[in-house]
């Protein structure tokens, strides 16, 4: 009896029992952290990285992040837009001849096609900047129409012909300094994720005490 009972004492020495190389760790109650790759290896499952645990308040700064950027574009199609609309009228009067008297201008709305496009480019213009102004500040999506003025200028400059001089072009390189300035006023995120080790709480293992 007493060498059986040496035999199993021989079998399960004292100490800590060994595990099988690859397996996880055991739940210690401590906080431990890990890269993807080394979690992977060591297969534990708890072990992320910080940007899989992103909070809601980081979720809704990316959030309102694309929508600031998505509102930017609408509004450039907008600006593009209302630009357009300008040389088209424009065009569209030139066919009316010298001072053509305010009646026909007004018919002109609706029987010189230049005209139309213009009108329906202004329309259409007006539609995008309401869903821009969805999505950004008043007080930053109207100053930023001001690209207009610049857009219409180097227009007019091509497709009209008309003459640029140096003033003008001083004063359109200062709007588009306050454009600039605008622009850089929008919100920024503070931090961008990143792949740090995120730290787990882990519960205690109720079999190592």
């Amino acid at each position: 009896m007493e060498q059986t009972l040496r035999a199993v004492r021989g079998a399960d020495p004292p100490g800590p029992r060994s595990r099988p190389s690859g397996s996880a760790e055991p739940m210690t109650g401590r906080r431990e952290t890990g890269r993807l790759p080394h979690c992977i290896e060591a297969g534990d499952p708890l072990c992320v990285p910080a940007r899989w645990l992103k909070g809601d308040a980081q979720l809704a700064e990316e959030k309102g992040k694309k929508t600031m950027l998505l509102g930017i574009g609408i509004l450039l199609i907008a600006i593009a837009l209302g630009a357009a609309g300008q040389i088209f009228l424009k065009v569209g009067v030139n066919t009316l001849g010298d001072k053509p008297p305010p009646l026909q201008i007004i018919k002109s709305i609706v029987t010189v096609p230049a005209v139309f496009l213009g009108f329906f480019c202004y329309a259409t213009s007006s539609l995008f900047y309401l869903v821009a102004l969805s999505k950004l500040d008043l007080s930053y999506a109207y100053p930023m129409i001001a690209l207009s003025y610049v857009a219409v200028v180097l227009l007019s400059w091509q497709y009209l012909g008309e003459n640029v001089s140096a003033l003008r072009i001083a004063g359109l390189a200062v709007i588009i300094v306050g454009v600039v300035l605008v622009g850089l006023s929008a919100p920024r995120s503070e931090a961008p994720p990143t792949d740090e080790p995120a730290t787990i709480e882990r519960p205690a293992d109720p079999m190592s005490g």
